[in-house]
């Protein structure tokens, strides 16, 4: 699951948990629990321990060879990037919408 593919970025990274828990401003055993699988990971979190991490999001989803995905764990992983996919087109869709107000404005003028 996701939690051992942060682990094993972290670990590369040379990056410590209470280092990345300290960065996420939570306790090192709610960290553990994390890598562990013990408890969830939402978007916004993955978000934060990307950057952390220096990496792309994508890089926790996408199917690591070394690793084998049953239909559930394919399912989540699907699911999460449609919810990613989701989430940069409503990001999108804001940035056009406020370029479109500061193009009125500045009409206006």
């Amino acid at each position: 699951m996701i939690g051992s593919i942060i682990k094993k970025i972290r670990e590369l990274k040379g990056y410590s948990q209470e280092f990345l828990a300290d960065q996420l401003n939570i306790s090192q055993s709610a960290y553990s629990d994390l890598e562990n699988d013990k408890s969830k990971v939402y978007l916004e979190r993955l978000y934060k321990i990307a950057l952390v991490l220096d990496v792309e999001v994508t890089e926790f989803i996408i199917n690591d060879t070394s690793r084998s995905i049953d239909k559930e764990n394919d399912f989540s992983c699907q699911h999460m990037l449609l919810e990613l996919k989701r989430q940069y087109e409503s990001q999108l869709k804001e940035k056009d919408e406020m370029i479109q107000f500061l193009k009125m404005q500045l009409l206006k003028k």
